[in-house]
Order: C-alpha cells, then structure tokens, then sequence
C-alpha cells in the first residue's frame, strides 16, 4: 500500500532503534512528515519512493527494516539535497577534533544499530563551512562502524575520507585517514572567521587515532600526523617588496600601490607537518616565502585548553630588497622573531625580545 504521515514524532516511532537521541536538539525529528509505498512480507518492511521532509530538511530514497519484532535490521539509500547539521545537532560543546568527525556523526548516531546503506548529501553544512556532492557509504553491526570511502567536493577541491569507529556507551574508538586535494584554503579560513586576506589553493592530509569516554581522555590519547602543501598563493591587502622599496626611498608617503584593495603579497612554496601526541598539537618546520621574505615557524597547541605557543621567524636576505633599506638597514640579513600566544581563538601578537 501506501501512507502519508504529517507531524510524526520520529523519536517515538522508532523507540528501539538505538539512535543516541540524546544527541539531538529539542525539536529535531519531532515533526516529521513522510509519504511512501510500502510492502509488508513476515518480519520486513520495506519502504520506496520514500520522501521525508524534516523542518527545512528534505530526503528522498529507499529503506528496508528486517526483523521488525526483535532486532531490527536497517537497509538504505537515501538522497538528502541540503543538510545543516546545526539544525538537528548539539555542536555548541564542541572538542578539538568535533571538526574531523563531522562526516561521521550519522555513523556515531546509529552505532548500536544493525545498518548497511548509503547517503548522498548535496550540500552539508555545519559551523559555516560546507561540502558538497558527499556520498557515504556505512555499515555499522556489533557497535562497529565503518566509512569507507566517504568522497566529496570541499572548496573547489576533493576530499576522501576512511573512519573506522567503535561504539561502547560512552566509549569511543575513533580512526581515520582523511586526503583533501587542491582545496581554497582561504575561503575556509574566511568561512570559519579566522581571515579573509589569504588565497592559497593547496592540500591536507590526516592520519589521526582517539578512543576515551569523553573530551579530556581522548585529547590525551590522541595520536597522528596532519601535513599540509600549496605550492603557491598571496596575501591580500598588502605589496610588501613595494612597501619596502617605498621605506627605503626615505619617503614618510605610502601610496595606494602598497596597500589597498588591489595590492597583494605573493606567497610560495607553503608547507607544515603536525604531530598529534600527549594533547598537543605541535609543529616545528612550518616555512614559506612572501615577498622576499623567508617565514619560518615552530610552537605547539595545547589541545584540552587551547591554548598557543608559536614563534615565527621573518628573515629578510633578498639584497635587492635589502639594498632598497636605509642605512644600517641596507648592511646584511634582517631577521625578526615574533611570538604568538594566548588563547586559540583571541592570540596575541608580539616581538620576541628574548630571541631579538
């Protein structure tokens, strides 16, 4: 036959499905409205041309339940076009690597359940940011789940992610691989409002282990490597071989060449290594070159409390550009160390007298 249900609550049609509701925000799946053909044979439901519409959220596809009356059994391929996880999610509490674990969340959801299927999101959202063209295969059975492989599109690149997850309780076991390629890594800083004057296009990649029953545990026993590479990509806002050339003119004038909407720094040969290990994310041979300028950088993250560590080094040993200085300036190699420190999201930027 067929039905058409409007403002079901989802929770309580699916009392013994296993899903950790608790993860949910307090109106997610309470009204929820669905038409569909079904077919009912012994112990098995199935479902097709099923379309469900979730608040702003809509999902079209198939679902076949087995052993209705004992330990249910889930098989789908569901079609979602749009989804926001803030919509349906707790993500205010969020830990160090919540941001790695985005794609897996519907995997966590339905970890104590016996389920094989597919999804296909066309856009995901979440905090800002967005993916698209996702496709996730999952299979979850004996509180075991595995991902493999998630594929998408992200910031004009291509993601593929492999997760394997193990579910007790509270416990959680957590392994994954995750290539991101050819990604704009500027517009994902400007989306997570961090800064809108970098453009690089370059690539990420992330090998990373947790298990523990709760934030602090699993920060601690975290274990990985993230790499990243761009080959090339600019600052926005500022000329800084103009700008020099501009100070060494003994000139108190900085025309709009220098700085404004138009002037760029190019930036080149971008790479950095993380280790993750004791609740620390730390780097120690972050380098590039912007301008004429060498960058060097090494500190570490403390993850549980965020707070940051990190020295920079801005090596100045282009002669052109040095020669353009004012005396002394104009005599050698100029190096100037920076520290920031302070909290992850509100640091602080200064000289570092010390090593100066």
């Amino acid at each position: 036959g067929r039905f058409d249900v409007v403002d079901a609550d989802l929770r309580k049609l699916l009392p013994k499905s296993g899903v950790n509701w608790d993860a949910f925000t307090a109106h997610a799946l309470r009204s929820v409205s669905a038409a569909s053909e079904f077919r009912i044979s012994g112990d098995t439901l199935s479902l097709t041309d099923l379309e469900l519409s979730m608040d702003e959220t809509q999902a079209s596809g198939n679902l076949e339940i087995e052993n209705l009356s004992a330990d249910p059994t889930y098989h789908f391929n569901l079609n979602v076009p749009s989804l926001d996880l803030e919509n349906f999610l707790h993500l205010s509490a969020t830990g160090p690597f919540d941001g790695l674990m985005l794609l897996n969340l519907p995997a966590i959801l339905v970890a104590q359940s016996e389920v094989t299927g597919l999804l296909k999101i066309g856009t995901l959202q979440s905090d800002g940011v967005a993916m698209s063209d996702v496709v996730m295969p999952l299979r979850a059975h004996g509180g075991v789940i595995v991902s493999s492989p998630i594929t998408g599109r992200f910031y004009g690149g291509e993601v593929r992610i492999d997760t394997v997850l193990g579910v007790d309780g509270d416990l959680l076991d957590f392994r994954t691989r995750q290539q991101i390629s050819q990604c704009r890594f500027g517009e994902l800083l400007g989306d997570l409002e961090l800064t809108e004057v970098i453009e690089a296009r370059g690539s990420l990649s992330v090998n990373l282990a947790f298990s523990g029953v709760d934030k602090a545990s699993r920060t601690q026993s975290a274990r990985g490597v993230i790499e990243f590479a761009a080959d090339q990509g600019r600052i926005k806002g500022l000329d800084l071989p103009t700008l020099i050339a501009q100070l060494g003119g003994n000139t108190a004038e900085i025309t709009d060449g220098s700085i404004g909407e138009s002037a760029f720094t190019s930036i080149e040969d971008i790479r950095a290594t993380l280790r993750v290990e004791e609740g620390l994310l730390i780097n120690d041979d972050l380098a590039f070159q912007a301008g004429g300028l060498e960058v060097r950088g090494r500190g570490e993250l403390m993850l549980e409390s965020e707070r940051l560590d990190y020295r920079i080094s801005l090596a100045l040993n282009n002669r052109e550009l040095v020669s353009l200085l004012p005396p002394p300036f104009n005599s050698g190699m100029i190096v100037l160390p920076l520290r920031i420190s302070g909290q992850w999201h509100a640091p602080s930027l200064m000289i570092d007298m010390p090593r100066l």
